[in-house]
């Protein structure tokens, strides 16, 4: 029987010197956007267009969806 897991490098979180915290993953930095619970929707702060974003579950990597352009 195969695993399916992919895993994801951890990300790594800053908190700003206004207090709001951003994740930075892969190179890149990103701010919330939607919580549900443990869930959290992180959007590409690089760029207002970027369609970047990146799932997560508590402090773990579970999906990403789309590319960035930038």
């Amino acid at each position: 029987m195969m695993n399916n897991t992919i895993t994801h490098p951890a990300p790594e979180y800053i908190l700003q010197m206004r207090g709001k915290r951003v994740m930075k993953y892969r190179g890149y930095t990103y701010y919330t956007t939607l919580k549900h619970g443990y869930k959290l929707c992180w959007k590409c702060s690089t760029q207002s267009n970027c369609k970047a974003i990146v799932y997560t579950l508590g402090n773990k990597i579970y999906g990403r969806k789309g590319q960035h352009e930038h």
